[in-house]
This record gives structure tokens, C-alpha cells and sequence, in this order.
């Protein structure tokens, strides 16, 4: 069993993916958490594997709004590199 840092993160991780980056930014009005899950073309994951254009990357962006006491969740895909993934475009899913 895994233990994540909150139920967002544990939504966002999947299962089956090769690699999980978790960013989160927070100010006084909103803290926004995005989460990349990707799945790796190879097997192994070295500084080759990293840069290759076809892994198949999810972006999912928790945004908690303090003052409204709401949450929004969006759900994005992509291919591309794993080392791009900050600046791939992303699409929603079919």
C-alpha cells in the first residue's frame, strides 16, 4: 500500500505508470496541485528513456479555491518526452 500526501495525489497516480511528479503551488486565495503520470515506451528508465518522444503523459491540475471552499479538476493528455513535459500540449481525453 501506498501512502500519498493527500486523496488528490492518490487519484492522480494511476496505476501502471512509469513515473509521478507532484507540483504544488499555494497563495492566500487558492493551492493548486498538477500532477504528471507518465508511461515509459521501454521497460527501462534512464536519461535515454526520459528523452524519448513517446511516452503517453497525463497532467491532472487540482485547484482548491480557499474562499469558495471549492475544487476544480482537469484532466489532460499528451506524447512527448517525459524531460518536456512542463511545455508538451496537452488535450483532454477522448
Amino acid at each position: 500500500m501506498y501512502n500519498y500526501v493527500n486523496i488528490a495525489e492518490a487519484a492522480a497516480y494511476g496505476v501502471g505508470f512509469s513515473r509521478t511528479e507532484v507540483l504544488k503551488t499555494e497563495s492566500a486565495y487558492e493551492t493548486v496541485t498538477t500532477v504528471y503520470a507518465g508511461k515509459s515506451p521501454r521497460e527501462e528508465l534512464n536519461s535515454l528513456t526520459l528523452g524519448n518522444n513517446n511516452w503517453t503523459i497525463r497532467r491532472t491540475i487540482i485547484t482548491e479555491n480557499l474562499t469558495s471552499k471549492t475544487t476544480e479538476v482537469e484532466e489532460t493528455w499528451a506524447t512527448g518526452s517525459w524531460n518536456d513535459r512542463e511545455n508538451l500540449t496537452y488535450k483532454y481525453a477522448r
